[in-house]
C-alpha cells in the first residue's frame, strides 16, 4: 500500500458530528461530511504534530539503545570492578596453577610469580571442641508404680479455692444424691463452710456460695461432672432485686453431669511417634499399659518395647541406635496412663522445639524468671520457656566465639570454637541450674571439665624445606592462596610432640610409612588474557558496526512519515510493521554526536600507547583494510599470543594507567554516554535515560513537551469550530423546516 502524504487520509482526533441536531433532515445536505471537510485544515495540523511526536519518540528510543550499548561495552572492559577490565594490571597478570595432589588446592592471585615448589602437609588446623554425652532426659517412664499404668483411669478430681483456702475433691462415681455432701464434707474438714454447694433437685444445677472469692479448676472430666470447664470463678451474689450482696460470692454451673462420673465414661487418644511416623491409639478406661503395648506392637512391630520394672513403673523404649520415640497426648490422658500430672509429651531424646523446662530447669510455662550461664566470659540469659533451638541461637549469635550444635541422631551436643588453630579455649561457667549438665557435658561444679576439651591445633606445612605453622587451613604464599584439604603422609613426632625434621629441612615420615609431596607449578595464563583481549576486539567491532549502520543508512523516514490512526485502519498489521521499519530508517543518519564518538574511538586505537613502548599494531591488532568496515579491528592471533607470552608487562602498560588506551576509551565512553545526571554524556543530554534524572530532562523531551502544548491548542480550536459549524447548520435546518411547514399549510388551504 502506497501512502505518500499524511493529508491523503486524515485522522480526526474528534468526530466531526454533533449529538445535537439531525444531519440534513430537511435540506438533504450531508452535514457530517461537510463539517469534516471544513475542519480538515485543523485536523491536518493535528496529524502533523502527532507524526512529529511519533518520530521524536522513535529517535529517542534509538538514542537510548545506543547509550545502553556503549555503557554495556564500557562496564565490561573498563569498569574497575569487572573481571574482564582492561584498566587493571591484574587482568594481564592472570596466572594458572597445577598441583600433583588433591591434598592442597591452589589459587593464583594477580601478584603470583612463575615457578614451582614442593609441599608437605603434616597437620591440618583444627578447632577447639568438646562433645557431650547423651543428653540427660531419663527416657520414657511412667511415674505410677501401680494402679493407673495397669488399669487406665482418668482423673475426676477438682480443686476448689475459697479465698486462700483450697481443697481437692475426687468426684469419681459421684451421683446427684451425694455430690453436694461429698464437696461440703471436704470443705468442712478443711475448715470451710459446710454449706459450700447445693444442688437443685429438678435442674441438677450446682450453686456455690461463700463469703470470699471462689475459684474451681481441675481435670477435664472432673470439671465436666460439675457442669464447668476451664477455670471457673465466682461473682458477687445477688438479692431478689438483682443488687450485689456485700461479702457474698456465688458461682453457678450448668448442671451436674453424672455420665462423666462413671468409670469407663471418659476415653481419649495417645500419639506415639517413631522416627517421624506418628500413629494414634485409643485409651479406654479399664484397659492397661499391657493393652496399649499390644496395639503399638501391631502398628510398629516389636521395635517399640514396653517393660515393667520391679517397682511397677513402665518403661517405653525402642530398639536400634539413634531412633527417635515420642509419646504425646493431652494432660488428662497422659496422667490416665501413669505419667506425671501436667505432662503432654515425653521423648527418648531432645527435640529442638523442647523448652528448657523439658530438661528439668525451672517451671514449665514460666517465661519471667531469668537464668544465665557464661561461655568464654560472655553471659547468656534464658528462661524455662526458651527452646533448645533458641538457646543454640543465643549462643551462636553471641560474642562467645563458639558454635553450639545438637546432633539429633546421637542425641548429643557439641561446642566448637569458631576459629581454627591453637589458643581458642572453651570455658563454661554454668549457673546453679546446671543446664550444660542436663545437655550431657561433663561439669565440675559449675565449670566445664577441661579434660574433656580437645584443644585446637595449628596447621603444619613444609615448603621447600621450611616448616611453618598457620592458624588456618587457608593462607597465602608468594601471591598464591593455599587451601589445605588433607595431610600428605604420617610424620614422626619427638617426645615433646614436635615434628622431626630431616637434614634438608623437610619433615621426616614415620617409620614404615610413605608420603605424597605436593608439587605446585605456577605459570602465566596467556590463554585467559588472550581470550579477554580477543573478546574486547570482537565486542568493539560489533558496537561500531551497529553505530556506523545508524549514521550511514538511507533516510527512508523522509518518504515514510509516521502513520495516522486513519491510515492504520486501512492497513494490515504486517503492512504497518513494514511501513514503520522504513519510517525509523535513517533517523540517526549523519548524527554528529555518534560520529564524534566513533571518530574519537578510532583515533585512540591508532595513536594511544600509554606508558608503553608499543602500540596495538605491535601486538597484532590492526585496523581493517576494507573501507566499508569503517575502522573495525582485525587480530593476528599468533602475534598477540607471542606478545602476551614474551612482553606481558608492556601490553599491560599499553592499556592501563592514566595514559593507557583503556583509560582513554573509558573517558570517550563517558563523554558520549555517561548516565550521571550531574555530568551527562552528549547522547544522554539529547535523549535521557529511563530511571535517571535525565528521563524527563533532555532535548527530545523538551520538543515533545512543546508538541503536547501545540496539540492542546489545536484540539481546542478543533472543538470550538466544530461546535460553531454545527450550530449554524442546525439553525439552517430549523429555518428550512419552518418554511416547509408554511408551504404545506398554504398548499392544504388552497386545495
Amino acid at each position: 500500500m502506497n501512502i505518500n502524504s499524511a493529508t491523503e487520509s486524515s485522522t480526526y482526533t474528534n468526530a466531526a458530528y454533533s449529538s445535537k441536531g439531525v444531519s440534513g433532515m430537511v435540506s438533504g445536505i450531508d452535514t457530517e461530511s461537510l463539517v469534516k471537510s471544513m475542519l480538515s485544515n485543523v485536523q491536518n495540523k493535528i496529524d502533523k504534530q502527532n507524526q512529529q511526536k511519533q518520530q521524536l519518540e522513535w529517535k529517542q528510543e534509538l538514542y537510548r539503545s545506543v547509550i545502553t550499548d556503549i555503557n554495556d561495552f564500557q562496564n565490561k572492559y573498563f569498569n574497575l570492578t569487572s573481571n574482564s577490565s582492561l584498566r587493571l594490571v591484574a587482568t594481564y597478570n592472570s596466572m594458572k596453577t597445577e598441583t600433583s595432589s588433591k591434598a592442597v588446592s591452589v589459587t593464583a592471585g594477580s601478584n603470583a610469580v612463575d615457578g614451582e615448589f614442593k609441599m608437605q602437609v603434616a597437620r591440618l588446623a583444627s578447632k577447639t571442641s568438646v562433645d557431650s554425652n547423651k543428653a540427660n532426659l531419663g527416657g520414657i517412664s511412667t511415674s505410677a508404680t501401680s494402679g493407673k499404668a495397669d488399669n487406665f483411669e482418668y482423673s475426676r478430681s477438682v480443686n476448689i479455692k475459697v479465698g486462700s483456702n483450697e481443697i481437692s475433691v475426687d468426684l469419681s462415681g459421684a451421683t446427684d444424691a451425694d455430690i453436694a455432701s461429698r464437696i461440703n464434707t471436704a470443705a468442712a474438714n478443711a475448715g470451710l463452710s459446710g454449706n459450700l454447694v447445693s444442688i437443685d433437685s429438678t435442674t441438677k444445677e450446682l450453686t456455690f456460695n461463700a463469703t470470699d472469692n471462689i475459684e474451681i479448676s481441675g481435670s477435664t472430666a472432673g470439671m465436666a461432672i460439675l457442669g464447668l470447664s476451664g477455670t471457673a470463678k465466682s461473682s458477687a451474689a445477688k438479692d431478689a432485686n438483682g443488687n450485689d450482696i456485700a461479702g457474698q460470692y456465688e458461682l453457678k454451673s450448668s448442671g451436674f453431669n453424672e455420665n462423666f462420673a462413671k468409670p469407663g465414661a471418659v476415653n481419649g487418644n495417645v500419639d506415639i511417634t517413631l522416627d517421624g511416623v506418628t500413629k494414634s491409639f485409643a485409651i479406654t478406661e479399664g484397659e492397661g499399659m499391657a493393652d496399649l503395648a499390644k496395639k503399638v506392637e501391631s502398628a510398629f512391630g516389636s521395635s517399640v518395647k514396653f517393660n515393667q520394672d520391679a517397682s511397677g513403673k513402665w518403661n517405653i523404649s525402642v530398639d536400634g541406635k539413634g531412633r527417635q520415640l515420642t509419646v504425646s497426648a493431652n494432660a488428662d490422658t497422659m496422667e490416665a496412663i501413669g505419667f506425671d500430672k501436667g505432662t503432654t509429651r515425653l521423648s527418648n531424646q531432645l527435640l529442638r522445639t523442647d523448652t528448657i523446662g523439658k530438661v528439668g530447669i525451672g517451671t514449665p510455662g514460666d517465661s519471667t524468671t531469668e537464668y544465665s550461664f557464661k561461655i568464654n566470659g560472655e553471659e547468656i540469659k534464658y528462661t524455662a520457656e526458651d527452646t533448645i533451638s533458641s538457646i543454640i541461637n543465643k549462643v551462636n549469635s553471641s560474642n562467645a566465639g563458639v558454635t553450639l550444635a545438637y546432633d539429633d541422631l546421637r542425641d548429643k551436643f557439641s561446642l566448637t570454637s569458631n576459629s581454627t588453630g591453637s589458643g581458642f579455649g572453651i570455658d563454661i561457667q554454668d549457673d546453679t541450674m546446671g543446664i550444660f549438665s542436663k545437655f550431657g557435658f561433663a561439669m565440675n561444679g559449675g565449670s566445664l571439665d577441661q579434660t574433656t576439651v580437645t584443644e585446637g591445633q595449628n596447621a603444619v606445612v613444609n615448603i621447600n624445606g621450611a616448616t611453618v605453622e598457620r592458624a588456618s587451613n587457608e593462607f597465602t604464599y608468594n601471591g598464591l592462596t593455599l587451601s589445605l584439604k588433607s595431610t600428605t603422609g604420617n610424620y614422626e613426632l619427638d617426645a615433646n610432640g614436635n615434628f622431626v625434621e630431616n637434614s634438608d629441612g623437610t619433615i621426616k615420615t614415620a617409620n614404615g610409612t610413605t608420603e605424597e609431596k605436593v608439587e605446585v607449578t605456577t605459570s602465566r595464563n596467556v590463554d585467559k588474557v588472550f581470550d579477554n583481549v580477543k573478546a574486547f576486539v570482537e565486542d568493539y567491532n560489533k558496537l561500531i558496526e551497529k553505530l556506523n549502520k545508524y549514521i550511514h543508512e538511507d533516510p527512508s523516514y523522509k518518504k515514510y512519515p509516521a502513520l495516522t490512526e486513519a491510515q492504520k485502519k486501512e492497513m494490515s498489521e504486517k503492512e504497518i510493521e513494514l511501513w514503520e521499519e522504513k519510517a525509523k530508517e535513517g533517523l540517526l543518519r549523519n548524527d554528529k554526536d555518534i560520529s564524534t564518538f566513533l571518530s574519537e574511538m578510532r583515533s585512540a586505537m591508532y595513536t594511544v600507547r600509554g606508558d608503553s613502548n608499543i602500540m596495538l599494531s605491535d601486538i597484532g591488532i590492526n585496523s581493517s583494510s576494507q573501507w566499508t568496515d569503517y575502522g573495525k579491528l582485525v587480530i593476528d592471533e599468533d602475534k598477540l599470543k607471542s606478545a602476551l607470552t614474551t612482553n606481558a608487562n608492556e601490553v599491560a602498560k599499553l592499556f592501563t594507567g592514566t595514559n593507557g588506551l583503556a583509560t582513554k576509551l573509558n573517558k570517550i565512553c563517558d563523554k558520549a554516554a555517561n548516565t550521571s545526571s550531574g555530568s551527562p554524556g552528549a547522547l544522554v543530554r539529547i535523549a535521557g535515560v529511563k530511571g535517571k534524572g535525565t528521563e524527563k530532562s533532555n532535548d527530545i523531551q523538551k520538543k515533545l513537551d512543546n508538541i503536547a502544548e501545540r496539540l492542546k491548542s489545536l484540539n481546542r480550536t478543533y472543538e470550538t469550530k466544530k461546535s460553531r459549524y454545527w450550530k449554524q447548520f442546525n439553525a439552517m435546518e430549523e429555518a428550512l423546516s419552518k418554511i416547509q411547514s408554511q408551504g404545506d399549510y398554504f398548499a392544504n388551504y388552497f386545495g
